[in-house]
């Protein structure tokens, strides 16, 4: 999102205070925020109150904040690097599989020469 006054990205952060008389939560931003910016511009994010990333993301998306670069170049490259790692993790499990299976044949043929 573009701050209207410098025209720069922004980031928006809050947090969630819990009441200690009740239990409930109460929220230091408005999720109808946006709505007002919405009007005016393209934003290329929704603002939830959900912390699904982790402090790598974080300091990731910093990073890319303090050194000029897009919400959507940073998507861009995020979905790269993770799809990246997705297949790395896959090639590591299907060798995994098939090194599992070499050792199961040995083991196999190792006890049919027992027998």
């Amino acid at each position: 999102m573009l701050d209207l006054v410098t025209q720069g990205p922004t980031l928006l952060v809050g947090r969630n205070y819990r009441c200690s008389v009740g239990n409930h939560y109460i929220r230091s931003t408005d999720s109808d925020l946006l709505l007002h910016y919405s009007q005016l511009m393209d934003v290329p994010f929704k603002l939830t109150h959900a912390q699904a990333f982790t402090i790598t993301f974080l300091k990731d998306l910093l990073n890319a904040i303090n050194n000029g670069i897009s919400f959507n170049r940073f998507q861009a490259i995020y979905l790269e690097k993770t799809t990246d790692r997705h297949y790395e993790r896959e090639r590591q499990f299907w060798n995994d599989v098939k090194r599992k299976q070499v050792e199961t044949q040995i083991n196999i043929e190792a006890a049919e020469k027992v027998l």
